[in-house]
């Protein structure tokens, strides 16, 4: 753990623990299958005017 000021007043705390890395590439793997079947294309607004 390591606490540092944030320079604006605020004092910010960060924990760094153990991970179970393939548990980790799988998910990277699900999230970049993910992003290539929606081509890459970014969603920037949920509802659009005018229906679907």
């Amino acid at each position: 753990m390591i606490e540092f000021d944030a320079g604006n007043g605020v004092r910010r705390k960060v924990q760094y623990g153990k991970t179970d890395i393939s548990a980790l590439r799988s998910e990277l793997s699900r999230l970049e299958s993910y992003c290539g079947r929606t081509g890459g294309l970014r969603r920037r607004y949920g509802l659009r005017a005018g229906g679907l």
